[in-house]
């Protein structure tokens, strides 16, 4: 198994083919859900708001490989581009 997989119940699932979404209010204060799928299933995920990390949560993919994640930016995050990034054991995917 390829040292970026993670075996699961179907053999070998490479995290980096998940997909995410984020619905919400995208803006400093903002109440946003992050969702995603097609990731290593029954795997637990931090996820971050970058480019000025920020912690928004842990999550625990279902046994498809989904996850949905209520959070709130940080009402001192800046305006400007910001990406939602995903990290397994310490690297992102």
């Amino acid at each position: 198994m390829p040292s970026d997989c993670v075996e699961g119940p179907g053999g070998p699932v490479d995290p980096s083919e998940g997909v995410l979404g984020v619905t919400g209010d995208f803006v400093a204060g903002g109440d946003i859900t992050v969702t995603g799928e097609g990731f290593a299933p029954n795997t637990e995920y931090d996820v971050e708001l970058h480019s000025d990390p920020q912690a928004l949560g842990t999550v625990t993919t279902d046994g498809e490989g989904a996850f949905s994640l209520d959070a709130t930016i940080a009402p001192s995050t800046p305006a400007g581009e910001h990406d939602i990034v995903l990290f397994l054991r310490g690297e992102e995917v």
